[in-house]
């Protein structure tokens, strides 16, 4: 029981410095992502998106993905290095073997239209990660914040 208290006092410490954060400075990608418990700290961590759940996908820039699954659920997908041909207008395309999305399955960023398509090379997606709505446009304006 004294463990559950302790991360409860070290949650809400978290949350505070965080707030003093916000005031002085705006966030970066790892603060916003670190607002919450990690999950892999009480669930079992996501491996797979069911291809037919994916609501929306969003491409926030060349190592940056959110995948709307469900209603209220998001996963952020960080690529290890940055896809090229992958942009705000690409149409994703997956490569899987299965009616799941998956760790280690890759994407590319498809762009333009008709003869004049081409599809970017491959990207191997590293992990899905579980994000609220609020991370989602604290990370979406961070990244808007960097190309400006």
């Amino acid at each position: 029981m004294r463990w559950l208290a302790w991360a409860v006092v070290c949650l809400l410490g978290t949350g505070s410095a965080i707030a003093e954060q916000q005031a002085e400075e705006p966030l970066d990608l790892e603060a916003i992502l670190g607002t919450t418990a990690a999950k892999e700290d009480y669930v079992e961590v996501t491996k797979c998106i069911l291809r037919h759940k994916i609501r929306r996908v969003e491409v926030l820039d060349e190592k940056h993905i959110a995948f709307k699954v469900g209603r209220n659920k998001y996963y952020l997908v960080r690529l290890e290095k940055r896809c090229p041909g992958l942009n705000r207008q690409s149409t994703l395309v997956y490569e899987t073997s299965s009616n799941r999305l998956c760790t280690r399955d890759s994407i590319r960023g498809r762009n333009g239209v008709g003869s004049a398509a081409w599809t970017g090379p491959r990207c191997r997606i590293p992990s899905f990660q579980e994000i609220t709505e609020d991370q989602l446009a604290l990370i979406k304006d961070t990244l808007y914040n960097k190309r400006r």
